[in-house]
């Protein structure tokens, strides 16, 4: 099953990465495959991707600052320069409303 998400991932993505391809041809890859049936949060630009997987074991008995961190260490381009979000409020408030469309646990 995650060759089949990598393989769907790889068809979107591939084709928009101009620099750090490897990003998603080796360490995405290896990643997705080294953690089967866990999900995770994605984001990808032409200069490369970012990848936080939501393993329980992670975030089990972390804070909100810790989640936050992990969040924010991963996925740093989307709170700066020229970002969708302003803030990390901002981004947390679209991403559980998009989680509760969704019904993602």
């Amino acid at each position: 099953m995650s060759i089949n998400i990598y393989k769907q991932l790889e068809k979107i993505v591939l084709p928009s990465l101009i620099n750090f391809k490897e990003d998603l041809t080796k360490y995405d890859k290896e990643t997705i495959s080294n953690n089967k049936g866990t999900k995770f949060l994605y984001a990808f630009r032409p200069n490369g991707t970012n990848i936080l997987m939501l393993d329980k074991k992670r975030f089990i008995n972390s804070s909100k600052e810790g989640v936050e961190k992990a969040l924010r260490d991963s996925f740093d381009i989307l709170i700066s320069g020229k970002a969708p979000f302003k803030d990390m409020q901002e981004f947390f408030t679209k991403f559980i409303s998009v989680v509760r469309k969704n019904k993602l646990p």
